[in-house]
């Protein structure tokens, strides 16, 4: 199987890199970024869908699926069905305002400072994001492929790095839907053999309730484990709503009405896909006595199934992972040389020269991605470092900026400064630093850090000065009553 997996996954990675480099036309940064806003909605949200429905959530769900049941459904699945259903309210707005990036937002709504600010933290969360894929990456393929840990997550890494680099957006976009097919075949055709292996659904019922019986744990209750399955949600839910790829589609479509719809598509989709992860994990709890080495997945594929049916079920999530981990990079990408290179370091740069600052950032998010991979193995722990950190540290000023004009600049920068403290301080505690930390561990201390953005947001706008007028030209931007606004960012 390790032999027909590797020639599997080479001859998919010749087939991208000729379907990323079709036609490729690349002459700005709004086609690197944006892919000239050339995709239908049912394109950008397949590539959405490719990129938040990845490998990393799959294995992750089976696994925790094994051990607490379909409760494990608020673990990734919730998370990502509720982060579209919010944004749907804002989805016409944001593509009003006409922008490429959040941090672009920012500097219209409050100032250029806290766009900067948020830019910073866009590029943390994008770099451990791409780091959960490769430390997932790192355990799938080592499974698949007798690789070492390093050698695994290097291989993957090298193959979508090659076609990120070269093709921008477009590529992402273009092998996100192929991805995205390869992970549905894939991980139904598991789902079904998991059955089969287990006799049928009524047998895996019968079977589940009377391993319940020994363990405790209520596998066909949906509420299992909740007090710290809601904290998931919360953490990964909110953090995902503000999640910069998921903006970066809703700005690369074609219309306002296409960026809504393409949301309420994948909300909708969300739910049955995760169905069918939640039934793979419980095949696995009743096939397996104790949660496989290799995790739920990797173990059904390598030993239930055929050498081809299981290098099929590596390439599916393979690709997926490799799907999720091309968008953290790309936008990660982006924000360094939209909002980092081009506005505060060279304004006046051509649009050859942004696309080549766009490819060393490529570069730069990956091998910062793989320096956290490296050092930490945990799929869930990175996973939450990433969702906090943009959670505290940007969802209050963020979306307030749009339904609070009283909110203004001071306030913001409070709110992003006191909440990304609060994280980055518990993180180094986590790491080994002797911290004090007198409240709640994870997950429930997330809570804290988003009291502490929305006191700082609330009570400093109300005890500073308002800013009526930019708030106003901002919202009447978004509401599409002006066409630029743009030089309200300047004035600050």
């Amino acid at each position: 199987m390790r032999n027909l997996s590797i020639i599997f996954l080479l001859i998919y990675f010749v087939v991208l890199l000729f379907i990323s480099l079709k036609d490729r036309n690349v002459e700005d940064s709004e086609d690197y970024f944006l892919a000239g806003r050339s995709f239908s909605k049912w394109a950008l949200a397949l590539t959405f869908i490719a990129s938040w429905y990845g490998g990393s959530s799959c294995l992750v769900t089976a696994n925790e699926t094994y051990n607490s049941g379909i409760g494990a459904f608020w673990v990734t699945s919730g998370p990502n069905a509720l982060a579209p259903v919010i944004l749907i309210f804002f989805a016409v707005m944001i593509r009003k305002l006409g922008v490429i990036s959040q941090v672009k937002i920012m500097d219209m709504r409050y100032n250029k400072l806290s766009g900067s600010f948020v830019s910073i933290i866009v590029i943390w969360y994008m770099v451990t994001w791409a780091a959960a894929q490769m430390v997932s990456m790192g355990m799938f393929f080592s499974t698949y492929l007798g690789f070492t840990y390093v050698g695994a997550i290097l291989f993957g890494v090298i193959i979508v790095l090659i076609y990120a680099l070269l093709s921008g957006f477009k590529g992402v976009v273009i092998t996100d839907m192929v991805q995205f097919w390869f992970l549905l075949a894939g991980m139904l055709i598991l789902m079904v053999t998991g059955l089969v292996k287990v006799g049928g659904f009524g047998n895996m019922v019968s079977a589940l309730h009377a391993k319940s019986a020994v363990n405790g744990i209520q596998y066909f209750n949906l509420f299992e484990n909740f007090g710290t399955n809601i904290m998931y949600v919360i953490s990964f839910g909110l953090g995902w709503v503000i999640s910069a790829d998921v903006w970066q589609r809703i700005n690369a479509a074609r219309n306002p009405s296409d960026a809504r719809d393409m949301l309420v598509i994948a909300a909708v989709a969300f739910v049955p896909l995760g169905a069918v992860t939640l039934i793979t994990g419980l095949t696995g709890a009743v096939l397996f006595d104790t949660m496989p080495e290799g995790g739920v997945v990797a173990t059904l594929a390598t030993t239930m199934m055929s050498p081809a049916m299981g290098a099929l079920i590596f390439l599916g999530v393979g690709a997926a992972l490799m799907s999720t981990m091309d968008t953290a990079i790309n936008t990660g990408s982006l924000t360094i040389t939209e909002d980092i290179y081009r506005k505060l370091i060279n304004p006046d740069a051509d649009n050859k020269k942004v696309v080549r600052v766009g490819m060393i950032g490529t570069v730069i998010i990956t091998v910062c991605g793989l320096l956290i991979a490296f050092k930490l193995r945990n799929i869930l722990w990175v996973l939450w470092m990433s969702s906090d950190i943009i959670m505290c540290g940007v969802f209050t000023p963020l979306i307030m900026g749009f339904v609070w004009r009283r909110g203004n600049t001071k306030g913001a920068l409070a709110s992003m400064f006191g909440g990304s403290a609060f994280v980055l301080y518990n993180t180094l505690a986590d790491l080994g630093m002797n911290l004090p930390t007198p409240w709640p561990g994870w997950p429930y201390r997330l809570l804290y850090g988003l009291a502490i953005a929305v006191i700082l947001y609330f009570g400093v706008s109300l005890l500073t000065e308002p800013e009526y007028e930019k708030a106003d030209a901002f919202l009447r931007k978004a509401k599409g009553l002006e066409e630029n606004i743009e030089s309200n960012a300047s004035k600050s």
